[in-house]
């Protein structure tokens, strides 16, 4: 029998948010994808992937939305994440050690996400992969908030003007101005294998500062 593939609610809610923004009827359009109407209220709890792109494909289609997903990844932030994710900079000690523990992890943000890293010359290419029967064309709801995650959690640490190398996608689509305008200094690559961001191998040592590293000022 094959598994149900879920994610967490607050993923979900970015679109809402979105779609309410704009004037959508967002409890109507929720009932229509067969999904609560009061996820606001329980970010944490698991829906099933399939209803919600359902949800996100009707809105993008009813309101002539240009590409959703990346305007829904603009508005991630690692205050979306769950506590345990969002927490990971508390302990890891270098972007390297970071991106380990996100990898142990991811599932908690997704039930079929899977996450690893492979060296590629002077560069390091961080992977998600949906481990799930996902139609190309109905993974680009998706994917540009998994390439997002891993680039906040490195923007976290050395500024939010970071922009990674290079950006794979799986699904096939035309990139707009506004993806250019998003990442300018990046090479974005359409219909690949994977859903991957290319960071430079010299970055993975740079140590994470925490709070209380911090000089006391007097």
């Amino acid at each position: 029998m094959r598994s149900i593939m879920l994610c967490r609610a607050a993923y979900l809610l970015i679109y809402a948010d979105l779609a309410q923004k704009i004037g959508t009827p967002v409890a109507r359009e929720l009932r229509r994808a067969k999904l609560p109407t009061s996820l606001g209220e329980t970010p944490d709890s698991y829906i099933p992937v399939c209803q919600a792109t359902k949800f996100v494909r009707e809105v993008e289609s009813r309101e002539g939305i240009n590409d959703i997903g990346l305007l829904a990844a603009q508005k991630l932030t690692c205050d979306r994440l769950n506590p345990y994710l969002a927490g990971l900079t508390s302990s890891a000690s270098t972007l390297y050690d970071l991106f380990n523990r996100f990898a142990t992890i991811v599932r908690l943000e997704n039930t079929a996400a899977h996450a690893s890293m492979c060296r590629e010359s002077e560069h390091v290419r961080s992977i998600i992969h949906l481990l799930g029967n996902v139609e190309r064309d109905e993974q680009r709801y998706v994917e540009w908030l998994q390439a997002m995650l891993p680039i906040q959690l490195i923007r976290d640490i050395v500024g939010a003007s970071w922009s990674p190398v290079e950006i794979t996608l799986r699904s096939r689509f035309d990139l707009g101005p506004e993806v250019y305008a998003t990442f300018p200094k990046t090479r974005i690559l359409v219909g690949s294998a994977s859903t991957s961001i290319l960071v430079p191998a010299a970055m993975m040592t740079k140590a994470v500062r925490h709070d209380d590293d911090a000089t006391p000022t007097t």
